[in-house]
């Protein structure tokens, strides 16, 4: 029996199927695609009638220039299962693909997710949301130029202007090393508290100095202690292990020996003894 078929919503459904594919497409590209593997012939004009169309059915688009649009949003979500959702989390995991070098791997395929799903209200979408800015980031860190950035600081927006180096992790999470130059500091900036950001066309002009500093340990931790990267030790007893360590970030720095609580100390410099010592106050005098 002979199966009629409705060509023209045939050929919606295989432009739509086409944009689903490519999302960033150009109207000739549909085009030559019906043409070379389906052997029909359509004019542009029926082709954003077609776009017109799924516009009004929740699908939304944008322009990148004249010729070029990007499909960015569908008006529908993909419902995971706990397992799928662990798995998304597993796959997308910073700290494994960034490590490796391999940071625009997953692009491809989580451009795609982002359109097939809203992850609006989901812990998911911020993965998404710190890899795009991540992407960002690496690039702005390879040309040297300064930026305008807005961060949130305990619910506070702050306005800067920063150096950027290069990304690091730290306990699973990603930091842009830059040096402040509105503070004139160096700085480590978690990037899910940055709200926006804007480069300018101003070249880097300081050089990123780390600090140095010799901790002391004790307790259990005189054998159990892992060197971090370019940390050495000084003199280790049965008793006391003393190593020699670098930082970027003073808070970033005091947080990790509070973790130690007092089997860590800083023995030098002595300026930043006294620092550590009305910082640890200070949060006394807060949850006392």
């Amino acid at each position: 029996m002979n199966k009629k078929i409705n060509k023209t919503a045939y050929t919606f459904l295989l432009c739509f199927k086409y944009i689903l594919e490519k999302r960033i497409f150009k109207i000739d590209d549909i085009i030559e695609y019906l043409e070379n593997n389906f052997n029909i012939i359509i004019f542009s004009e029926t082709v954003l009638k077609y776009i017109r169309t799924m516009k009004k059915a929740g699908i939304k688009f944008s322009r990148l220039n004249n010729k070029t649009y990007e499909l960015k949003e569908l008006p529908f979500d993909i419902d995971f299962t706990d397992e799928e959702r662990n798995i998304l989390f597993k796959s997308f995991e910073f700290k494994d693909f960034y490590i490796a070098g391999n940071f625009y791997d997953f692009k491809e395929l989580i451009d795609k997710l982002n359109v097939l799903c809203k992850y609006r209200q989901t812990d998911f979408y911020k993965i998404i949301k710190a890899y795009k800015v991540a992407s960002d980031l690496k690039k702005y860190c390879e040309d040297e130029l300064r930026l305008k950035i807005h961060y949130d600081n305990n619910g506070q927006e702050i306005t800067d202007i920063i150096e950027p180096k290069e990304l690091v992790i730290i306990s699973k999470i990603i930091y842009l090393k830059c040096y402040n130059v509105t503070q004139k500091a160096n700085a480590l900036i978690n990037i899910n508290n940055i709200i926006r950001l804007k480069q300018t066309p101003v070249k880097n002009k300081n050089i990123f100095i780390e600090q140095f500093v010799k901790l002391t340990f004790t307790g259990k931790l005189v054998n159990t202690y892992v060197l971090k990267e370019s940390e050495e030790i000084i003199k280790k007893t049965d008793n006391e292990l003393i190593i020699k360590s670098y930082y970027y970030d003073k808070l970033i720095l005091f947080k990790n020996i509070l973790k130690y609580m007092d089997s860590c100390e800083i023995l030098e410099p002595q300026n930043l003894r006294e620092e550590f010592y009305n910082y640890v106050k200070e949060i006394i005098l807060i949850y006392w």
